[in-house]
């Protein structure tokens, strides 16, 4: 998520550094739709994540 890569099956050849904002912005985009989380152990995974990570307005369907 802080890189791009030009790679196929084979090898990487080459690698670039995304910028600080545009690993914000990605970061942001991530939090607010995250979708589905599948079973019980995700679920866990991600409420530790959410309260290390202090996410305010979490809503849970």
């Amino acid at each position: 998520m802080t890189g791009v890569a030009a790679q196929n099956t084979l090898r990487v050849t080459r690698v670039d550094a995304l910028s600080p904002e545009a690993v914000t912005a990605q970061m942001e985009a991530v939090v607010k739709d995250m979708g589905m989380v599948l079973n019980g152990d995700m679920m866990a995974g991600v409420a530790a994540q959410v309260a290390t990570l202090g996410l305010p307005n979490l809503v849970v369907g």
